[in-house]
């Protein structure tokens, strides 16, 4: 894993080619607006009507640089992302240790052409990393049948990074907790009653309060 971030950083620190039809289009003029200081609020400097999270995080590694470049860097933050949830997901399915077994998946799964081309500043690594990290928040809080405010907070950055990268993360979102919905009630219908409820005020208020921040105020905006 350690190697593959090195490659990966070494391109981007090499590389002043704006790669990627996404990139060229609307992701790398957005993030340049921002390192600039325009306003997240202000009218976009493209016609696409996209959420612009992960053009915020371009624009994060631009600053310190002022070059755009280096954007190409930030796609290891999401490759972490999906490795992590991978991981997670793995344990949560099969009791086993996902560091074990995972690492391996994705280093194989980052030397196929289509997923390596995805290195690239794109909304397609966010979003996919994304998905993942809310599916598996979602079968380990299912699984354990209650939520605690961690688990809250974990499944609220994950939605908001989610919907907040791409458009189709809102269908997503609204898939998966559909389907979490729908589980958790059969899980309950074959338990006997008395267990705890959730406090699902709190909780939801936890779950949309860390999506807002994390990414859902695009959707606002």
């Amino acid at each position: 894993v350690l190697a593959v971030c090195g490659v990966w950083l070494a391109w981007s620190a090499t590389s002043r080619d704006v790669t990627g039809t996404d990139a060229a289009h609307y992701h790398i003029p957005h993030a340049v607006n921002y390192a600039l200081g325009a306003s997240h609020s202000g009218p976009m400097p493209t016609r696409h009507g996209y959420p612009m999270g992960a053009s915020v995080l371009f624009a994060w590694f631009i600053l310190p640089f002022g070059d755009a470049f280096v954007a190409d860097a930030s796609m290891v933050i999401w490759y972490l992302l999906l490795l992590a949830a991978l991981a997670a997901l793995f344990h949560s399915l099969t009791g086993l240790d996902g560091w074990t077994w995972v690492p391996w998946l994705t280093l194989v799964l980052f030397g196929l052409p289509l997923v390596g081309a995805s290195a690239s500043p794109s909304a397609d690594l966010p979003y996919a990393a994304s998905f993942v990290a809310v599916s598996a928040q979602l079968v380990w809080m299912v699984g354990r049948g209650a939520g605690s405010t961690r688990d809250w907070a974990l499944l609220g950055a994950a939605l908001g990074l989610l919907i907040g990268c791409k458009t189709p993360g809102v269908y997503s979102a609204a898939s998966l907790l559909a389907a979490a919905g729908v589980a958790h009630l059969a899980r309950r219908r074959r338990r006997p009653a008395g267990q705890d409820a959730p406090r699902w005020p709190a909780s939801l208020a936890i779950v949309c309060s860390v999506g807002l921040v994390t990414g859902g105020i695009w959707l606002i905006r």
